[in-house]
């Protein structure tokens, strides 16, 4: 007889060197949840609701009601603010927001609201266009937001 390993004893031994290893690797990754997702990507929405408004003539304008959203984040604080974009305008829109194209995003329910939105276009023939809102990348702490589109009939 010989006292020399053989291949079965290799084997259970590296099991029992793998399972070693295991536990307190697995011990370690439940006891800090938070541990493992921080090397996650942090994700972002933000959403207009609802997604068409319908604008009503006011003078030489056609006003909006506000436009108005939530945004929300995987993990982190919530942005502090919201931006608005609108289509180029053309013959029969020219949308604006005399008060720039930023708005506050409430830090606990997410929700934000850009109001004084008008067409300076009126009597065009099936005026409408598209504000996009989105969180610029200075304000969104490495989140991916990506944008949103809403629809501005009047």
């Amino acid at each position: 007889m010989t006292d020399a390993p053989t291949p079965a004893d290799a084997l259970r031994r590296r099991t029992v060197l793998a399972g070693a290893w295991a536990a307190p690797v697995v011990g370690a990754a439940l006891a800090s949840p938070g541990a493992a997702a921080s090397t996650t990507e942090i994700t972002g929405t933000i959403v207009f609701t609802p997604r068409q408004y319908r604008g009503t003539r006011v003078g030489d304008r056609v006003e909006f009601p506000p436009l108005t959203g939530t945004v929300t984040i995987s993990r982190g604080p919530m942005p502090s603010k919201a931006f608005v974009n609108f289509s180029d305008p053309n013959e029969r829109v020219d949308l604006r927001r005399d008060a720039g194209r930023f708005t506050p995003v409430d830090p606990v329910t997410g929700r934000f609201s850009f109001d004084g939105v008008y067409n300076a276009i009126v009597d065009g023939e099936n005026p409408f266009g598209f504000a996009y809102a989105g969180i610029a990348e200075e304000d969104a702490d490495g989140a991916i937001f990506g944008y949103d589109v809403a629809e501005l009939d009047g």
